[in-house]
């Protein structure tokens, strides 16, 4: 069964009126006397994690799910629309992650309208006004609701073995300077991100084990994903602080891998051209990355020559040489004395 058809078939199960198809204002006048309406959900404290799933057809029904940690407050309707509807602006007491998982999405953020694109992803802040455009055109849309803290731990942490650790913290960053950020794929294929979200919304729908623990793994995933897998669209105003979160990502990713890392493996893991890598990096170190990665390496030599009773030749090893002429050169250039010498020295 395709996400779509999964969709559509939880609501027709689980739908709020059983058996009607309501027209947008019929639903929001049924809808009136409880807490909020479906598309602007303030959702308890209690929940960290939610996702509102939606399809829309060509006939201008639109299928919706609302999908909280807590089973008890689904809420599911099949809702009758006009082309080019706009659903009534509403706002967030959490960040959302919309997915555009087929089709076009339209909206209005704060006064804007903008369209978003098929494997795009929009983060809307809290409490940022936004509407949606309803098309009798076949879509599927995941929105993905998650508390301030997922994304705030990265203003507070440190890198450890995160090598995109600065891009998630300029993420955290952005997001309460803008009203909302765009991502688009780098490549065609984005199935690990996909998928993660379809396994949240599962994991919502179902009343499982296991399942805080498992839902707050996969939004760590999504936004681990976001900096893989995506680009992120900011103000060329600060173009200069992606850039540098790019090159501070690349060392950190460089200082885990050192005794196998090349330039082509970043070029792999960052999805960039390695030309374009190197003149970025160029930009923001003075130096290209293949002189950088020797240099590092000739760096975490000299630390275990000082520091450890292991042999030169375990040490060049260790920090990524295999032709120990080739490390004796390039440690004398960068040190001006054999490992010998510096670590005779270094015994007084």
């Amino acid at each position: 069964m395709n996400l779509k058809s999964s969709i559509n078939n939880f609501v027709e199960k689980n739908n709020f009126f059983p058996g009607q198809s309501l027209n947008y204002d019929q639903y929001l006048f049924m809808h009136s006397g409880l807490a909020s309406t479906l598309n602007s959900f303030h959702r308890g404290l209690q929940d960290l994690i939610s996702i509102s799933a939606w399809t829309t057809s060509i006939e201008g029904i639109q299928h919706i799910a609302y999908l909280p940690m807590n089973v008890k407050q689904i809420h599911c309707a099949k809702i009758q629309f006009s082309n080019g509807m706009q659903t009534t602006a509403h706002s967030h007491n959490y960040v959302e992650l919309i997915f555009v998982i087929e089709g076009t999405l339209s909206m209005q953020i704060s006064g804007k309208s903008i369209t978003f694109h098929s494997n795009e992803i929009c983060l809307i802040n809290t409490e940022t006004v936004h509407s949606e455009y309803l098309y009798t055109q076949n879509t599927v849309i995941l929105c993905l609701g998650i508390d301030d803290l997922f994304f705030d731990q990265y203003s507070i942490s440190s890198p450890s073995e995160d090598y995109t650790f600065y891009l998630k913290k300029l993420i955290n960053q952005k997001r309460t300077e803008y009203l909302y950020m765009l991502f688009s794929p780098i490549k065609q294929k984005i199935t690990r991100t996909a998928s993660t979200f379809e396994l949240i919304m599962q994991e919502l729908m179902d009343e499982l084990p296991g399942k805080k623990r498992l839902l707050i793994g996969y939004v760590e995933r999504i936004i681990d994903l976001l900096t893989k897998e995506y680009q992120i669209h900011i103000a060329q105003i600060d173009k200069k602080e992606l850039h540098a979160a790019i090159v501070k990502s690349i060392c950190e990713y460089i200082q885990n891998t050192l005794p196998t890392v090349s330039v082509n493996d970043i070029s792999e893991k960052f999805n960039y051209n390695p030309d374009y890598l190197n003149r970025l990096f160029k930009k923001e170190m003075k130096m290209n990355l293949s002189n950088y990665i020797q240099e590092s390496r000739v760096h975490r030599a000299y630390d275990l020559l000082i520091s450890t009773d292991l042999s030169v030749e375990a040490i060049s090893h260790q920090a990524g040489y295999h032709n120990i002429g080739f490390f004796y050169q390039k440690f004398k250039q960068i040190y001006g004395a054999t490992p010998h010498n510096i670590r005779k020295n270094s015994l007084g």
